[in-house]
């Protein structure tokens, strides 16, 4: 079955059946979760933007369930995906960086486990694979997936990591799977020059898009200290998008040659976004919103393609695709998840939080955390700045409002404040009966190919 069946899935009623946790049924679905590193929503066409970079992916948007504003808890690799396995929060799950940067690795407790875990006791085969080292087994992602299958480099293209995951969709037997499949390609520095067939060229499109963007300077420079050419980045990041789409396509075709397409969900999924020069940043890691947008498209045979407008945080996601089929296993995952159904109709308008890579300089923290509403962006860094952003007016989140409207921020401040400490609270609970975990130790060689990925201590 190719592509184009894929994206017009019939309606099963027989998939809506409730069955119970770790019960085996033969309408349990199949769940596929492709996770997009460093891929910004707004460089997507289905997203508004300009140039045809994901036509596979604008292709499934259209017969999917679309959420205009979905924000990454944060914008680092291996917490956002925590966070998306578990449903949590980074301050929750305890790990608020990547190895390079101390992060700490997942360890299961009585209290927190990923879903690929329920999923494997409820009679699911389970893979994953993933296209770069901050992924990699020893940072505890790996927990619950049966097969666990990475690069022996820092980074591979979306073709080879396809090629693992087609060996293992090859020998699957008749169990419903979970099958994660990560593409690393859109991310810095330029590890792989952009085809020429696909190749995007600065012409006075992109410069009017980025003069409203304020990305005004032909140069910046990056965390390692390259000088880089701003618009030589967003050539080639897009051309890389690109690239990245036609291997979703393949990987589409392939599961939908070994499973029938109107038995898998499918959701795709940015973990960040990338800075290309917006607010002088190229990289990520901060709070942003060209950092922290990121898109969401799932794919539930039986519902019927839709955009939602309200904020929503990854966290979100395992939570809104049970309700969306509560044939799939839910095991004790509604317990410990803090997100929500996105799509229910008792839903109320909340803030979405983000923050930034924990920071410890001498003993004291200096850590950025956000809150994202349908109007406004509240930023409160640890050191006492305050910033604040009319994002129907200012969108790019240019002009700083706090001064003129300190009503808004104090209720915004006292809301963030409870919800840090609650957090904090919580991540005793989610830790209870779990030993101290000691940070992520990387060789010599690792340290050297998380340099060669853009990242620096």
């Amino acid at each position: 079955m190719r592509l184009s069946a894929l994206i017009k899935l019939p309606i099963v009623a027989g998939l809506l059946a409730i069955v119970g946790c770790g019960v085996e049924s033969s309408n349990q679905p199949n769940l596929l979760i492709i996770t997009l590193d460093t891929t910004r929503a707004d460089h997507l066409g289905c997203y508004g933007y300009f140039r045809n970079t994901s036509p596979t992916i604008d292709a499934i948007a259209r017969e999917s369930i679309l959420f205009e504003r979905c924000y990454s808890p944060i914008a680092t690799t291996l917490p956002a995906h925590t966070s998306l396995l578990t449903g949590i929060y980074p301050l929750e799950h305890g790990i608020t960086a990547n190895p390079q940067d101390g992060g700490l690795p997942f360890v299961p407790t009585e209290n927190l486990r990923s879903y690929a875990g329920m999923l494997l006791e409820a009679g699911y085969r389970t893979g994953a694979f993933v296209s770069a080292l901050p992924l990699a087994d020893k940072s505890g992602i790996s927990s619950g997936f049966e097969t666990f299958d990475q690069p022996e480099a820092a980074r591979r293209r979306g073709v080879d990591t396809n090629r693992a995951a087609f060996r293992w969709l090859d020998r699957l037997d008749d169990r419903p799977f979970l099958l994660w499949v990560h593409y690393f390609d859109p991310h810095g520095p330029t590890g792989y020059p952009a085809p020429p067939d696909t190749a995007f060229v600065t012409d006075e499109d992109l410069e009017t898009l980025l003069e409203a963007r304020a990305v005004r300077r032909k140069k910046t420079v990056r965390k390692t200290g390259k000088v880089v050419d701003t618009r030589e980045m967003t050539d080639w990041y897009d051309s890389q998008i690109h690239t990245m789409d036609s291997q979703i396509g393949l990987l589409l075709d392939k599961v939908s040659s070994v499973a029938p397409a109107e038995e898998t969900i499918v959701v795709i999924v940015g973990d960040h976004g990338e800075g290309l020069g917006q607010h002088n940043v190229l990289h990520h890691e901060r709070i942003w919103v060209e950092q922290v947008h990121v898109p969401l498209i799932i794919r539930a045979p039986g519902h019927e393609a839709q955009r939602i407008q309200e904020t929503v945080s990854i966290i979100d996601i395992l939570p809104t695709v049970l309700a969306l089929n509560p044939a799939l296993p839910a095991g004790t995952f509604h317990k410990q998840a803090r997100g929500r159904d996105a799509l229910s109709p008792a839903r109320v308008s909340r803030s979405v939080f983000s923050q930034e890579s924990m920071r410890e300089v001498e003993g004291r923290d200096w850590s950025t955390y956000s809150l994202t509403t349908d109007k406004w962006k509240y930023v409160y860094r640890t050191s006492g700045v305050e910033m604040l952003y009319h994002l129907k007016d200012d969108p790019f989140e240019l002009a700083d409002l706090a001064e003129n409207r300190r009503d808004v921020t104090a209720r915004f401040r006292a809301e963030l404040d409870s919800l840090v400490r609650s957090q904090k609270t919580r991540a005793s609970f989610y830790r209870k009966g779990g030993e101290s975990v000691p940070a992520i130790r990387l060789s010599p060689d690792e340290e050297a190919s998380m340099r060669a990925l853009g990242y620096v201590d």
